[in-house]
């Protein structure tokens, strides 16, 4: 993949950052930060899948606080992103 087409998004490359703005989104993520980030959010009623979603979240990082372009470029890029 050349440093050119890892600094451009192409429209392929928007349909990946609707991942973004999925984690965004998710409540699941979003607890997944929190326990990540060790505040207490209480309740055991974690999602079945809540191992898988902290695998995802340890994967992707927060995407809260960063411009869905910037994650797309300095994260998910790296981790979704094929050479066509």
């Amino acid at each position: 993949m050349s440093e050119k087409h890892l600094s451009i998004l192409s429209e392929d490359a928007k349909w990946y950052q609707l991942w973004g703005w999925y984690l965004r989104a998710s409540p699941s993520y979003e607890r997944a930060r929190f326990y990540r980030t060790g505040v207490s959010i209480g309740g055991d009623d974690l999602p079945a899948d809540f191992d898988d979603v902290l695998k995802v979240y340890d994967a992707f990082g927060d995407v809260r606080f960063m411009s869905i372009t910037r994650w797309w470029r300095s994260v998910a890029i790296l981790l979704i992103a094929t050479e066509s």
